[in-house]
């Protein structure tokens, strides 16, 4: 899977200095949208960017990044973009409708323990995040994924066990 991602160049900022924009890709059951925020921005922003565009409070998001929860709000998101523009969400179960704004067949999926599903390029791949003991219907454009097994390692230089199906 080929991941595009765009700078662009915003808004001016206090300082009067243009903002430099990043195209942020968001992963949704297996779906994929943009949102654009500054590069500079913060977990919390990322959130309220999703917000603007999908109408889910940034509390009732969960964002992931390869795999890794993102719980700090102040966090800065320029780490991670060195390594990818792409994050992971899961919605809780009331927002489940707004998982239906994409068009394709999803398939079914169920789990007794809380894993990840991967997708995509060896290094360039997505992940998403099945809930233990609930049925989830995904959309996923890959014909084959894999079930994550173990996870080792630290952000930026962690290893992978999986399944490929």
């Amino acid at each position: 899977a080929v991941v595009s991602t765009q700078s662009t160049w915003g808004q001016l900022s206090k300082s009067g200095d243009p903002t430099v924009m990043e195209t942020i890709k968001i992963v949704l059951k297996g779906n994929e949208f943009d949102v654009d925020v500054a590069a500079t921005a913060t977990i919390e922003e990322l959130k309220k960017a999703i917000d603007h565009k999908m109408g889910v409070a940034a509390g009732d998001q969960e964002l992931y990044f390869l795999g890794l929860p993102l719980a700090e709000p102040e966090m800065p998101i320029t780490d991670f973009l060195e390594m990818s523009k792409t994050f992971s969400l899961v919605l809780p179960e009331e927002d489940d409708d707004k998982r239906l704004l994409f068009n394709r067949s999803p398939r079914g999926f169920e789990s007794d323990k809380e894993i990840f599903l991967v997708f995509g390029a060896r290094f360039d791949f997505k992940t998403i995040l099945l809930r233990a003991n609930t049925k989830e219907w995904i959309k996923l454009k890959a014909k084959r994924f894999g079930v994550v097994q173990d996870t080792e390692g630290e952000t930026g230089s962690r290893v992978f066990q999986v399944r490929i199906y």
